[in-house]
């Protein structure tokens, strides 16, 4: 210990705060919280360490330290200092997660979204939800059997929604204030759970539409009855009481922690989650601080649970709601329950580390086999179109192994380009890396091509042309089309072992470009076709397109639509037009 840390040590005071370890640099490289700041970070210097706290300590060239008046106000220091330095040694609070929530417009126009930021006052909040698409699943569900405003605007006519009644028409009626006040009941109790008065609705639809022989009706109900039940199900309704309680319990293996979560809301189960870290001071700090980072950004519940007497004090001054131990009884069971998740998620993770060690294996060896310096970042390419037309293209990026989506780019490629994969691969070459160029970044170490010799010759060229130099190779096919092995610029072939780890490896990297090639065209001609129809319809304006393309999410649907049905929401001469063309009939026009 140096002497500049003994004399901070010795000026330390016996209050709450957030201190800094600072290196020769003066960087911060490590950011603390303590209920004693003298207590806490004197413990680093005088007690003996290990593993990456004893790395970081050898590193503190100086600390500093932040007085607050309470932990909550220095735990929310913490966040916010980790959030804005990044430091090196801190493993924990840099990824904060936000997670869904339900919301609920109070008064006024009634309707029903997701919401990530829950300040607005003027709505009522349910979850938070783990799963987003489970919370998009409850509100489709809640927009089918409540008349809720669905439209992003008002339109100056009513839409299909008011026809089917499932909107009370707030574009047309003055709705009163009892009428909205009745329905915001009917969904609040909804989300709370209470679904018996809805199903009991719903049954008796289906019972009197057989009755009266309207099948179709009836299954459309049933439909409904059936999506309610799948709900009730994920949710699993484990306790009487409407209390909300989240369950926090916790596996450790070859120094890390993985932190299972059930979060209950009105006795239902919304969801889980887990959160796998590397243990850095201790086994019990890392976990509390795991689960101060989980609320953060989300509403804490009337009664946290946890299975150590440990952490739960660690939690207290921090977390304003109750924290609780149980020995026994169903709270008792339901950690039991967690702490199984927690064990198969941590067993889960090693595996995939496993996984891991055999890419940085394939690495190396792709590395020896071109002979090149380094293969730690890869690119691939890949064109997609149709006979030459609406061609695209896209480029994947693998970093240490792993799909790097941030690197992940999408090219509409021009319409000159279209005949030749040639020409689609020059053209996004050039446009790729001149933009890398201009903004200073780093080039990959290895570019695969999966056009053989040709797209390599392609590629070096347009290198040249920009005065850059990147390793190149191509992935050369045999006569049944499949992957065989690399080729580079001379024509030299590396034929790979089939069940070899780095040929698997190569196959998973041509599967992601592929497939993310493939997304991007058919979603981009699904586009140009739907433009191209929509844009020849007289009388058909961007309020009416969008409001198409909110009910008929594709062609498929779109075709399958009747002209009764268009009519509803266009008018007739419009819904003609539009019904015409999209059945090859535009001649009747």
């Amino acid at each position: 210990m140096t002497d500049k840390i003994k004399n901070l040590i010795e000026i330390l005071p016996n209050n709450p705060g957030c201190y800094q370890m600072y290196d020769k640099n003066n960087q911060i490289i490590y950011v603390g919280k303590a209920k004693n700041l003298k207590k806490r970070v004197s413990q680093y210097f005088l007690r003996p360490q290990s593993g990456k706290v004893f790395e970081m300590v050898r590193n503190v060239d100086y600390f500093d330290y932040i007085i607050t008046k309470n932990e909550s106000e220095a735990f929310i220091l913490e966040f916010n200092l980790i959030h804005k330095h990044m430091p090196k040694y801190n493993i924990l609070l840099k990824d904060d997660k936000h997670y869904p929530y339900i919301a609920l417009k109070k008064e006024g126009i009634i309707e029903v979204k997701l919401k990530r930021n829950i300040k607005d006052k003027n709505y009522v909040y349910f979850g938070p939800y783990p799963k987003s698409s489970f919370a998009s699943e409850v509100i489709d569900l809640v927009n089918q059997l409540f008349p809720t405003k669905k439209c992003n605007f008002l339109p100056k006519k009513p839409c299909l929604y008011y026809h089917l009644g499932q909107c009370l028409g707030y574009c047309i009626n003055n709705v009163s204030s009892d009428e909205n006040k009745i329905l915001y009941e009917k969904i609040n109790s909804f989300l709370k759970g209470d679904t018996k008065e809805i199903e009991n609705k719903l049954k008796s639809e289906i019972q009197k539409n057989n009755d009266n022989l309207k099948f179709e009706e009836s299954i459309r109900y049933k439909k409904l009855l059936d999506a309610i039940q799948h709900v009730k199900t994920i949710q699993t309704v484990d306790f009487n009481s409407n209390e909300n309680k989240d369950f926090f319990a916790y596996s450790s293996y070859n120094n890390y922690v993985c932190v299972s979560l059930f979060i209950y809301r009105n006795g239902m189960l919304l969801g889980k989650d887990q959160f796998v870290s590397e243990i850095f001071e201790d086994e019990i700090q890392t976990v509390s601080d795991i689960i101060l980072q989980f609320y953060i950004n989300n509403v804490l519940p009337n009664e946290i649970y946890v299975f150590s007497n440990d952490v739960a004090k660690n939690l207290e001054g921090y977390l304003n709601t109750k924290i609780l131990v149980p020995t026994k009884g169903k709270n008792y069971d339901v950690l039991n329950k967690l702490l199984l998740n927690a064990n198969k998620s941590l067993e889960k993770y090693f595996n995939v580390q496993i996984f891991n060690e055999k890419h940085k294996e394939s690495l190396n060896e792709l590395k020896n086999l071109l002979k090149i310096d380094s293969c730690n970042y890869i690119e691939l390419f890949d064109n997609s179109h149709i006979s030459g037309c609406d061609a695209v293209s896209v480029s994947v990026a693998f970093v240490n192994g792993e799909p790097c989506k941030k690197l992940y780019r999408k090219f509409k490629l021009s319409n000159s380009n279209t005949r030749s994969d040639v020409d689609n691969m020059r053209e996004v070459l050039t446009r790729k890396y001149k933009r890398m160029i201009k903004e200073n970044v780093s080039f990959p170490d290895l570019i695969l091509l999966d056009g053989g010799i040709t797209q390599i010759h392609i590629a070096n060229e347009v290198f040249s042309k920009l005065n850059i130099s990147i390793n190149v190779f191509g992935l050369y096919k045999n006569d049944k089309h499949q992957t065989e092995g690399i080729i580079d610029s001379n024509g030299n072939k590396y034929v790979l072992e089939k069940n070899s780890n780095l040929y698997l490896f190569l196959s998973l990297m041509q599967n992601e470009v592929h497939r993310f090639a493939i997304t991007y065209f058919r979603a981009s001609h699904l586009n140009s076709y739907k433009k191209s129809i929509f844009d020849d319809i007289t009388g058909l304006g961007k309020v009416k397109k969008s409001l198409l393309y909110e009910i008929y999410p594709d062609l498929d649907h779109l075709r399958q639509a009747t002209l009764d049905e268009l009519s509803q929401i266009l008018n007739k001469n419009v819904a003609l037009r539009l019904y015409n063309k999209l059945h090859g009939e535009d001649d009747l026009l």
